[in-house]
């Protein structure tokens, strides 16, 4: 199923399914099934992003940074620290500083992500199809589970999640009138002393007076985030779906579905309309690129390229078209779409209550890196 020669795309399964006890009141009982069943492969999550977190960098300074916030910021206003020491005990692999500091990475980081949200009027719902595009895919894609909440007694509250075992955040998930997920922003030197966003998905899936669309609109919309971000929003009714755009400081944009469109998609720029297309990064604008060089191509750099696939799909598809999704995920096999950071596909159905997780691994015939010596950052990769 969606044969590619990059990555190797796996449908989890009921045995990738974990309980995550969102009521207890300690990471132990949170965590309890996770730290059972996944946490060898948590233990070689952690050992990639330490190696990750130290790359390029002097060992000594993401140290020392990581422990003074620690002590000065993590410890006194950090949300879920204990989750975070809990998970540094368990794996021994990672200081509880240096722990707490890969878990705000999405503020820290750079990533990609493409999501897509559209009436299937075949299927009489709103779907939001999204792509997890992360540094470490081949590290992430292996702890790649679905998360659903229970409360004191096991049972089930109707909120899933497409997350990362060992992951405190929370990037993509779903409540019984919406779902939620996270992409990233460009913005230079944008980060600050507020909540790292995957935090804020996890408080509003975690709020049970959170229950409608317009209720997880309203939430959203009163944020103050660590980092500039794209929050989407899919609800049940036809035309509820929305992006929130977060810019610097307080500065937010609020997108809806457009007059005469049916779908919304979202990558990792601007608008040409929105007040923040001055810090997009400048889009490639070569044609002639090769499949190759589009999937090992600079994420921030190929979001237009992206979002131009997943639009001139949408143009073509008929709304009442069977199948949708799938002729959608076989069009996210194709580069940009497609890349080498590629984690994770999901596709969430708010009204029918069915989440489906992909995690994407690299494949053996996926081509060599033409741009190798540029990746480091340095220069560009034309």
């Amino acid at each position: 199923m969606f044969e590619n020669p990059y990555r190797f795309v796996k449908k989890l399964g009921p045995s990738e399914t974990r309980k995550f006890y969102y009521i207890q009141a300690s990471p132990e009982k949170r965590w309890v099934e996770v730290a059972d069943k996944d946490l060898g492969d948590v233990t070689s999550l952690c050992r990639a992003m330490k190696k990750l977190v130290y790359k390029g960098r002097p060992n000594g300074l993401v140290t020392g940074l990581a422990k003074v916030l620690y002590e000065y910021v993590y410890k006194e206003h950090g949300r879920y620290i204990e989750d975070s020491d809990f998970w540094a005990e368990q794996c021994g692999e990672l200081s509880k500083s240096l722990m707490a500091f890969i878990q705000r990475q999405y503020t820290l980081a750079h990533m990609g992500c493409s999501v897509v949200v559209f009436w299937d009027a075949h299927a009489d719902e709103m779907v939001c199809v999204r792509s997890l595009d992360w540094n470490g895919a081949d590290d992430l894609a292996p702890c790649t589970r679905k998360f659903v909440f229970a409360d004191n007694n096991k049972q089930e509250v109707g909120v899933q999640v497409a997350g990362i075992a060992g992951m405190v955040g929370m990037l993509t998930g779903m409540k019984e009138q919406f779902s939620i997920c996270i992409n990233y922003a460009p913005w230079t030197a944008s980060a600050r002393f507020q909540a790292d966003p995957t935090f804020l998905i996890r408080d509003l899936l975690s709020d049970d007076s959170v229950t409608t669309y317009s209720d997880a609109c309203a939430a959203v919309e009163s944020w103050r985030t660590g980092a500039p971000c794209f929050i989407t929003l899919c609800g049940r009714a036809k035309g509820e779906a929305c992006v929130v755009a977060f810019g610097k400081g307080d500065r937010k944009e609020i997108c809806g579905v457009g007059e005469g469109k049916e779908y919304l998609v979202q990558t990792n720029h601007y608008d040409d309309a929105s007040p923040f297309k001055k810090h997009n990064k400048k889009q490639y604008s070569d044609p002639g690129f090769s499949d190759a060089k589009w999937y090992w191509s600079k994420l921030l750099k190929n979001s237009l390229q992206r979002r131009t696939i997943l639009e001139d799909t949408m143009e073509a598809l008929p709304a009442d078209k069977p199948g949708m999704v799938d002729h959608i995920l076989q069009r996210y096999c194709e580069p940009p779409l497609m890349n080498f950071e590629s984690a994770q596909w999901v596709v969430m159905r708010p009204k029918s209550q069915q989440m489906d997780i992909y995690s994407c691994t690299s494949a053996e015939s996926c081509p060599e890196n033409p741009f190798k010596k540029n990746l480091s950052g340095e220069g560009d990769i034309y």
